[in-house]
């Protein structure tokens, strides 16, 4: 029997088609449209998969989205990001919407807060910071009796111009002289 013909408009229901060839699918006006498969769903293009500006990729209940404007491409989460290469798996990247952004390789990490404070990690733990607080802007060490050294390159030869010692109070030994145009005290 016909199921359907060339020239009619019907509605088939519950019919099984195999390997069809379908040029376009439409909505109707009513609602959306459901795939729904037992295995993954894979979408082979000789082009783009285009998505309309303003028109969001959603996951799950929406609480991940991708969308972009035409201009703008806005990821958001109502958690974290996570993107991790299936290489060495030394440039994995970890974004987090909880107060600023963390990127880290390996477990080395720069944490950028809304509080004006960047965290530095080194294998998940952080070992100083750079705030601004008052209108003073500070280098922290956040490692217990941890120096802080300056550093810099002399004739091709890396040196260490400054080092303050914080299992001492921060005393600070320089590596050569001390020039000042204005009174030394000490105390």
């Amino acid at each position: 029997s016909t199921l359907v013909s060339l020239v009619s408009e019907d509605t088939l229901t519950n019919k099984t088609l195999t390997l069809p060839k379908i040029a376009e699918i439409v909505s109707l006006s009513s609602g959306d449209i459901t795939l729904d498969a037992e295995a993954d769903i894979n979408l082979e293009a000789a082009a783009d998969v285009n998505i309309p500006a303003n028109i969001g990729l959603t996951f799950g209940d929406d609480g991940e989205k991708i969308e972009g404007d035409g201009t703008d491409l806005t990821i958001s989460s109502s958690n974290e990001i996570n993107t991790v290469s299936a290489g060495t798996g030394n440039n994995s990247t970890l974004l987090t919407s909880a107060g600023g952004i963390y990127l880290d390789a390996n477990g080395n990490a720069i944490r950028l807060d809304a509080t004006t404070t960047v965290n530095l990690y080194q294998a998940a733990t952080l070992y100083g910071s750079f705030n601004h607080a008052s209108g003073v802007f500070e280098v922290i060490s956040k490692v217990n009796d941890g120096d802080l050294k300056l550093k810099g390159q002399d004739n091709g030869s890396e040196i260490t111009a400054l080092t303050l010692d914080m299992s001492e109070a921060g005393a600070a030994t320089f590596n050569n002289a001390i020039t000042s145009g204005a009174v030394i005290t000490s105390g």
